[in-house]
């Protein structure tokens, strides 16, 4: 019902939700002919709440990610292309920061996840180095760097991380699911998600793991 909700008000395509403290959901959409990117937040229920505009950064196409900080002030946005920003949207005056985390040439920011400590992580996708997950302060200082090597058993050399997840005990962990191409069948791909203790970075074994076909 909520998805339904969503895909009404945000025309149904390209969307990506993010939730904060599981009782309000956001969605940011971006599609030709929108005047900007249009983020929305919703109720438990469905409910459509304020609705904000934000211009479409120079050079972007499309939104990869959004987190929104617990106490729903600021929208932190990326897109998942090398050489741009990690952004940022003051939701209650409804204007520009500045950006949350410079681009860098190689990397790629994937995915954003805000943490129940208000600390912010990070899915970078590096191509002149391993991928890892950054986590930082709300003041932009980096406080964690995670990096990863290949988790399969048999692997296929196309592995990569493809999202955060929220872990049972956040802030205390955070998961990390990883996938890739199939060795038989290149239309399915292998999954695993892993937990990752902040404090001491151990990585625990799989949480889940399978095969799924590719969407």
């Amino acid at each position: 019902e909520l998805g339904a909700t969503v895909d009404q008000a945000s025309g149904g395509q390209g969307y990506v939700p993010v939730a904060t403290d599981g009782t309000l959901f956001y969605c940011a959409q971006y599609q030709s002919g929108l005047p900007g990117i249009r983020v929305s937040r919703f109720t438990q229920a469905g409910v459509l709440g304020t609705q904000w505009t934000i211009p479409l950064p120079a050079g972007w196409t499309r939104v990869g990610s959004i987190a929104v900080a617990r106490d729903a002030s600021v929208l932190y946005y990326a897109t998942s292309v090398a050489n741009q920003p990690i952004k940022r949207w003051d939701l209650v005056g409804n204007v520009a920061m500045a950006d949350f985390i410079a681009a860098a040439a190689t990397i790629k920011y994937m995915d954003l996840y805000v943490l129940r400590d208000d600390s912010i992580l990070s899915l970078q996708w590096d191509s002149a180095a391993t991928d890892f997950v950054r986590r930082y302060s709300a003041a932009a200082a980096t406080l964690n760097t995670f990096p990863f090597t290949d988790p399969f058993t048999t692997s296929t050399s196309s592995w990569f991380i493809d999202h955060i997840a929220p872990a049972q005990d956040d802030p205390i962990s955070f998961g990390i699911w990883f996938q890739q191409d199939n060795a038989i069948d290149s239309s399915w791909h292998d999954y695993v998600y892993k937990r990752i203790t902040i404090a001491t970075a151990a990585v625990t074994e799989p949480l889940l793991q399978g095969t799924v076909l590719d969407a």
